[in-house]
C-alpha cells in the first residue's frame, strides 16, 4: 500500500522512533510529526501523561461517511454520544495532570428536530470524570443552509476540558501580548481578536468569552492542499476540516514549546501542522489510511524547503 511505501522510506532514512515515550509501531512520520493508523480508543504507544495539550474534532453525527465500517459518529443519537465520550477514556490516561482537552463538535438538525450533542456530550464527559472547564463558540461565516422553520445555524463549539481541579492545569495567555513571536501567517488575527484584561495581559474576548463575543473565521480553505494532490495523482475527498487558527489559540494558551500535542482524530493533519509551527512535537491517530496520506502530504508542504530545488 502506499502508506506502507512511506513508512519503508523513512526507515531508509532512518526515521524509526522519534520519541522515547513512543513504542515503535507501524506510521508514518517527518521529523516530529508522527501519524499512526489504528483506532484511537487505544494509544498504547504513548507511556501514561505525556500529553500537554489533545486538540480533535470528532465524527459528526449521522453527516458524514469517512469511509471505514469501525467509524464513530453512525448509530442512534444517544448511544453515539455515550460511545464518542467512551473513546476518550485513554486520552484521560496519557494526558498530563496540567493538560488540556478540546473537543469541537457540531449539534445537528434530524427529524425535524434540534439534537444539542455538544452539550450532551459535555455532560457525559463529565460523568466519565472530566472536569468541563470552557465553551468556545465557532462561528463560521459561510456556513451551509439549515432547512425548516429555524435560524440557519452557522455555530460550532470547542469544549474546553481538563483533569485536574481548582485551576491547576497549564493555561496562559501572555503569549498575546507579543503575538510578533508567532509565524507571520497567524499575527494579524491574534492582534484582531484579542483583547487586554484588568492586569494589562491579553485574553482572546471572542474565543475564550463565549458570553461577550464569538471567535469569528470561515470554514477551512485547503485550496492549496487540494491543488498538490492534483499534482500527485492522489484523490482530495476530505470536507470537514477546521480553520488552523482553532488549534492555534488552545495550543499557544496551553502548552509550551517541545510539549507533546494529540489529535485522536487526525484527519488532514491540522493540529499537527500547527503543533509543529508553534514549537510542538505531536502525535495523530486516524483509522482511514487515505487521509493519513492527506496529512502526510499537509506537512511536507508546511516545510520551510519545500518546493524549492537546487
Amino acid at each position: 500500500s502506499h502508506l506502507e511505501q512511506l513508512i519503508t522510506e523513512r526507515k531508509k532514512q532512518g526515521v524509526i522512533d522519534l520519541y522515547p515515550t513512543l513504542k515503535n509501531e507501524e506510521y508514518i512520520s517527518i521529523d516530529d510529526f508522527t501519524v499512526y493508523q489504528q483506532d484511537s480508543s487505544d494509544l498504547s504507544q504513548l507511556e501514561d501523561e505525556t500529553v500537554q495539550t489533545i486538540f480533535t474534532s470528532p465524527p459528526y453525527w449521522n453527516m458524514r461517511d469517512y469511509g471505514h465500517k469501525d467509524q464513530l459518529g453512525q448509530g442512534e443519537f444517544l448511544k453515539v454520544i455515550k460511545k464518542l465520550s467512551k473513546h476518550f477514556d485513554d486520552c484521560m490516561r496519557v494526558l498530563k495532570p496540567t493538560g488540556s482537552l478540546f473537543v469541537n463538535l457540531g449539534d445537528k438538525i434530524e427529524d425535524g428536530q434540534y439534537y444539542p450533542l455538544s452539550h450532551l456530550f459535555g455532560f457525559e464527559m463529565k460523568n466519565r470524570g472530566w472536569i468541563w472547564n470552557d465553551t468556545i463558540s465557532w462561528v463560521k461565516n459561510n456556513s451551509q443552509y439549515t432547512r425548516g422553520k429555524r435560524s440557519s445555524n452557522n455555530i460550532e463549539y470547542i469544549l474546553h476540558f481538563v483533569k485536574t481541579p481548582n485551576g491547576g492545569f497549564y493555561y496562559d495567555t501572555t503569549w498575546l501580548n507579543n503575538p510578533d513571536n508567532l509565524p507571520e501567517e497567524y499575527r494579524g488575527f491574534v492582534e484582531m481578536y484579542s483583547t487586554v484584561g484588568y492586569d494589562e495581559n491579553k485574553k482572546f474576548q471572542s474565543m475564550w468569552l463565549p458570553e461577550v463575543g464569538v471567535l469569528k473565521s470561515n470554514t477551512s480553505h485547503t485550496l492549496k492542499l487540494k491543488k498538490e494532490c492534483e499534482l500527485r495523482g492522489i484523490p482530495y475527498d476530505h470536507s470537514a476540516t477546521f480553520p488552523e487558527l482553532l488549534p492555534l489559540m488552545g495550543i499557544m494558551s496551553t502548552s509550551r514549546p517541545g510539549d507533546l500535542v494529540l489529535d485522536v482524530f487526525n484527519g488532514t493533519g491540522t493540529t499537527g501542522v500547527v503543533s509543529n509551527k508553534l514549537g510542538r512535537r505531536y502525535v495523530g491517530y486516524d483509522l482511514n489510511q487515505h487521509y493519513i496520506i492527506l496529512s502526510h502530504v499537509r506537512k511536507e508542504m508546511s516545510l520551510p524547503n519545500y518546493g524549492m530545488t537546487g
